[in-house]
């Protein structure tokens, strides 16, 4: 996948978010989904996600949104302690993608 790719992908769902009100909601997430963590300006997508614990899906990753695996209900917390503005469904983002 493209950084184009993937940061268009990213915005998109920054632009949508009141059209993925499903998508945003953590209890939506279980093991083995795949999640699209979106930062702020402070930090970075993939220091916030190190600092969970957690690892990166992928080679590339856009300015404000990179995807990861989630492996427990503990992990959204943890991302969010990190830094993270919001932990989106990334199966749902990457699906509005195709």
């Amino acid at each position: 996948m493209s950084n184009f790719v993937v940061q268009i992908c990213a915005i998109f769902a920054i632009m949508a978010l009141p059209l993925l009100g499903v998508a945003a909601v953590p209890a939506s997430l279980g093991q083995g989904d795949i999640a699209l963590v979106v930062s702020g300006l402070a930090s970075s997508p993939e220091a916030i996600i190190t600092k969970a614990g957690l690892d990166l899906i992928g080679p590339e990753t856009a300015p404000f949104g990179a995807f990861t695996q989630i492996n427990t209900q503990n992990d959204i917390g943890a991302l969010r302690e990190a830094g993270a503005l919001l932990v989106l469904n990334g199966q749902k983002v990457l699906e509005l993608c195709r």
